[in-house]
Parts: structure tokens; C-alpha cells; sequence
């Protein structure tokens, strides 16, 4: 609905389109409901990333905007496309190849209430996961590139909506950094340049999605710069196992939206701190199963081509053992040259029968298969590197593997924090409360 308060620019906003018709869309800034306050903690962390979204990362790209959904609209730039994956922004995207002088802008002073849910995993995390869908095919399908190779379109307008597809798209990246940079670590000397403190504070910082607009906000709302850094420093602790939690939801959409398997994912908008169980939550959001039937050809190579490598690496180890024996010591010294073919053929035989039984628990065409755990299998490698950079670095460098340490745990038991639980306040009373920030850490004590 439109704010109280904020009907008059209803004719505002209609005049100004009406005399200037190459603006097709208006898109208001938003107020998310029942946000402002405590009561429902997962909807007032949402608020950090949407209305710093609608409020001032739009107002950098006023009029280099797509459309996301709620706003005033040509009906010809966002109501001929419904069905698309790219959802609300593809028939303004066909129509800026058109007619390259359309233009999408935001306004701030046109201010709207929006409903969203208030669950986490239940709402919010399939929900943002979707975007992955939406923001892929506004590059990917022929109707929409079709936009990045017309000369008459700008290359700013260009570069904002690649902005917006990488915003999820990068994902992909940020999980293999999350792993493999705690291995690479002890090699590196970033630990030992000055400003220490700085890096690790930004790397906190950019996982949250927009916790550097955030800071903006506040400083909007506050006026006051120290007033917005303390509010934006308590957002961005609070905020990050919502956030950072859904960084794999967003890889694992990438690794589907590649593939072509889209799936729409309702949008529930229920007043309630959580309706499923921790097991039934995590089944549902961190078991990956791939949405294609690849136990025929696929897994069938994967297991003949482990027992090829299998095969080579006994024989060729049971050859070279024979040969040491047997022959000169000159010819087994040659011999022992090509020892790297076995460990290879049996390191790759173990990889190929691994993927074979993964690609087994991620066949669609198989009911009773749940899935492969990719967040908890991701987590143990990245906490194993954590160990190994602990060991093999020094104090500072083991500072800088603390965020990426809390950017893998945040996956796993992330959206533990978001559940009901009872807390006792000042004055003795039992109060129920949505959000308890040590469930990432600690055992679950939830009602």
C-alpha cells in the first residue's frame, strides 16, 4: 500500500510521467512492515538489505533502474511479459532494445509499505534465492542480450543491470574463496601489511550484502555520522548469519539457473518466528539435488571411468613393485619415474566413484535420494583449512581467517539464530523472541 502521508505524490508522480513519457517506470522507495521494531527480528534484518535497496542504492542509479515488481508503471514496459524467468524487469528490458530512450527511474519521496515474510529459511531465504532465476536471465536468453549489443543503449544502463545479475551470480566465486583462501593464507603476506585492522573489518562488511549503503541510510535518518556508524556496526553483526547464511542458496540457483532448471518459490508472508523444525529446515535448504536425471550415461561414466583408473593404478603399482624386485636397479630406477601415474590414476578412480555416488544422491529420477549436503561438506573442508592456516601462520594471519571461519559456520548453523525462543527480561518476565544470536555457536535451546 502507499504510506499514509504520502498520497498526494500519487498525481506528483502521474504528472511528472505523463509530461515526460520516456520515464515508462517509477519505482517508489520502500518502509517494510512491522520492521521498525523487535517483534519480528527476521523481517526487521530484511529491512537492512530492502529498503537500503529501494531508499538509497537506487537513488545512485536513478535513472539507470530496472523494475522490481511494486511501482508506477507504462503497461507496455512491465505487464506484457508475466511468465518470464526474468519476472518483472523482462518487457522493460525488450522494450529498452526498442525504444533505447526508455528510462526506469526511482523516487524517493514516493514512499510505500511493504508485507514481507518474517521467516528466514521458511520465506526468505527461497525467496532471494530465486532472484538468482530472475537477475540470470536478464543476460542470458537472446531477447534480453540483444540489449548489451544495441549501440544506441548506454553503457552505464548496461553496467547497472550486469551489476544487479552479479550480485547474485558472484556468488559461485565468494564460496571458493570461503574455502580456498584459508589454505592459501600462510603463503601470502597480506596478513603482514599495515592497515590489518581495516581489511578484516571490510571483509566482515562485504559479506553483508549492502551494509555499505546501509551506512548511508543511517546517516540519512540519523543525521549524525557517529550515530549511522554505531547502528551500522551493530546492522552488520546482527545481519550476518542472515546474510551470509544464503550465499549458498545463491551458488547452488547458479549451478540450477545454468542448467535451465527454474522453479518458482512462493513468497509467504506469515506473522510467526519459524513453522518447521531445525532437521526439517536444514533438509530443505542445504541438501542440493540436482533437478535432472543423470543416472543413466552420466554416473555410468563416472563408474567406468573409476574402474579404468582403478585398474591402471593396481596393476601399474603392482608392475612397479614386481619390476623393483626383479629387474636391474637401472631399469627400476626408470621404472620408478612413472610412479606418478599410479598415485594419479588412483587419486582420480576415488574422484570419479565420489561423483558417481554424489551424482547418484542428486538424480531427481531417484525418490529416495535427499541430496548431498554441499553447505556441510563445503564447511569441513573450510574449517580443515582453517586448522592448517592456524598451524602453518602466524597470529595476524590467523585474524584474517576468523571471517571467512564465521562465513562458513553461518551456512550450517546460520539459520538456527531465527527461531522462537523465550528470553527473561529486567524485571524477571518471560518473553518470547524471534532471535537469539549465540544459536550460531552454541546448542540449540529453542521451544
Amino acid at each position: 500500500r502507499v504510506m499514509p502521508g504520502s498520497n498526494p505524490y500519487r498525481l506528483n508522480t502521474a504528472a511528472y510521467m505523463g509530461r515526460n513519457p520516456e520515464y515508462v517506470i517509477t519505482n517508489p522507495a520502500f518502509l517494510v512492515w512491522g520492521a521498525s521494531t523487535n517483534a519480528y527480528p527476521g523481517r526487521r534484518i530484511y529491512k537492512m538489505m530492502q529498503q537500503t535497496f529501494t531508499q538509497v542504492a537506487q537513488a545512485g542509479f536513478q535513472d539507470l533502474a530496472l523494475f522490481y515488481g511494486k511501482g508506477i508503471i507504462n503497461p507496455a514496459s512491465g505487464d506484457t511479459l508475466l511468465s518470464t524467468p526474468v519476472e518483472d524487469s523482462g518487457a522493460f528490458m525488450i522494450q529498452k532494445n526498442m525504444e533505447p530512450e526508455a528510462v526506469a527511474t526511482s523516487q524517493g519521496y514516493f514512499v510505500w509499505e511493504w508485507a514481507r515474510p518474517s521467516l528466514h529459511s521458511e520465506s526468505v531465504y527461497g525467496t532471494e534465492s530465486r532472484y538468482t532465476f530472475n537477475v540470470f536471465n536478464l543476460i542470458s536468453p537472446t531477447a534480453m542480450f540483444e540489449v548489451f549489443t544495441n549501440k544506441f543503449v548506454g553503457t552505464d544502463f548496461k553496467l547497472n543491470v550486469l551489476q544487479n545479475a552479479f550480485h547474485y551470480l558472484s556468488a559461485m566465486f565468494a564460496v571458493v574463496i570461503l574455502v580456498v583462501l584459508p589454505f592459501l593464507q600462510p603463503f601470502s603476506g597480506f596478513a603482514y601489511l599495515k592497515p590489518v585492522l581495516a581489511f578484516l573489518s571490510l571483509t566482515l562488511i562485504m559479506m553483508n550484502s549492502v551494509s555499505i549503503f546501509n551506512l548511508l541510510r543511517h546517516v540519512f535518518i540519523t543525521g549524525n555520522l557517529w550515530k549511522a556508524m554505531w547502528r551500522f556496526a551493530k546492522d552488520t553483526v546482527q545481519a550476518f548469519p542472515y546474510t551470509v547464511s544464503m550465499i549458498i542458496g545463491f551458488a547452488e540457483a547458479s549451478v540450477k539457473v545454468a542448467n535451465e532448471m527454474f522453479s518458482f518459490v512462493p513468497t509467504l508472508k506469515q506473522p510467526l518466528f519459524g513453522v518447521e523444525d531445525r532437521r526439517t529446515r536444514f533438509m530443505n535448504t542445504r541438501m542440493l539435488k540436482f533437478g535432472a536425471n543423470l543416472d543413466g550415461f552420466v554416473k555410468k561414466a563416472f563408474v567406468i571411468g573409476g574402474v579404468i583408473l582403478a585398474a591402471i593404478g593396481i596393476v601399474g603399482g603392482a608392475g612397479w613393485m614386481l619390476s623393483a624386485s626383479v629387474v636391474s636397479v637401472h631399469v627400476a630406477t626408470v621404472i620408478s619415474g612413472y610412479g606418478w601415474i599410479v598415485w594419479y590414476s588412483l587419486i582420480g578412480s576415488a574422484v570419479s566413484f565420489s561423483l558417481a555416488g554424489i551424482i547418484k544422491h542428486m538424480n531427481n529420477s531417484n525418490k529416495a535420494s535427499k541430496g548431498v549436503p554441499v553447505a556441510g561438506l563445503l564447511a569441513v573442508v573450510a574449517i580443515a583449512g582453517s586448522i592448517f592456516s592456524a598451524v602453518f601462520s602466524t597470529t595476524i594471519g590467523m585474524l584474517f581467517v576468523i571471517p571467512y571461519l564465521l562465513g562458513v559456520i553461518a551456512p550450517l548453523t546460520g539459520t538456527n539464530v531465527f527461531d522462537t525462543y523465550v528470553k527473561t527480561d529486567r524485571k524477571g518476565q518471560r518473553l518470547l523472541s524471534g532471535w537469539k544470536m549465540t544459536e550460531m555457536f552454541g546448542r540449540a535451546w529453542a521451544v
